[in-house]
């Protein structure tokens, strides 16, 4: 993503300065001089580097996300685009949720990783040889037989090694959908134990504001 953006889209990068970078505060008020009526404390600033534009989002008066690239040491605005829009943010959405309302992507989306993820078990099971004698056949291809056997095989130990990657790209986009699921994951993988630490929500004491 990072790669194609820089190529065709325009305020990505600025020059080094060795001037020092303009505060959040500052560029804050820069982003939102054109959208009025917007909170200050609803916006996002961030810094990438040296040679590369700063940014700030917010989501504007009609709940559009907007994000506005400016440069961090004259505070000049690059670039603004609607994130609803935007290339990279629209295929986002087709996978995670279809286009679809939150709340219908939650059952259909949802619904069809559970049955995936249900039919991989189960055919994980189905798999798994019975017999010490059959584990070395299942898990290796044997490259000196006919055609037909060295097929099966590709398509017998491949599936497997497959199977299980899938496995666990369905499982964690299950702990994106449901939340429950995730807390229940990490309980498993915390032993049982609790950590209040991992729930507490970032402070930030450092911005200063200027008038």
């Amino acid at each position: 993503q990072d790669e194609i953006r820089d190529v065709v889209e325009p305020g990505r990068k600025v020059q080094a300065q060795a001037a020092p970078l303009l505060l959040p505060s500052r560029l804050q008020a820069l982003a939102l001089a054109r959208h009025p009526g917007i909170e200050a404390s609803t916006t996002w600033t961030t810094y990438f580097g040296p040679e590369r534009a700063a940014t700030v989002f917010f989501t504007d008066s009609v709940q559009r996300p907007i994000m506005v690239s400016l440069n961090p040491y004259t505070g000049q605005i690059l670039n603004e685009q609607n994130l609803q829009r935007h290339f990279f943010s629209v295929v986002q959405a087709i996978h995670m949720t279809l286009l679809l309302p939150e709340p219908a992507a939650e059952w259909v989306v949802g619904g069809g990783v559970s049955i995936f993820v249900v039919m991989l078990l189960t055919g994980l099971v189905l798999w798994w040889p019975k017999r010490k004698q059959e584990r070395k056949q299942r898990f290796t291809i044997k490259w000196g037989a006919r055609w037909r056997r060295i097929n099966y095989d590709l398509h017998n130990v491949l599936g497997f090694y497959v199977a299980s990657i899938a496995l666990l790209l369905a499982l964690t986009g299950l702990f994106m959908i449901y939340p429950k699921l995730l807390d229940a994951a990490m309980l498993v993988a915390n032993g049982g134990r609790s950590y209040p630490q991992e729930k507490l929500d970032a402070k930030i004491d450092s911005l200063q504001v200027v008038p």
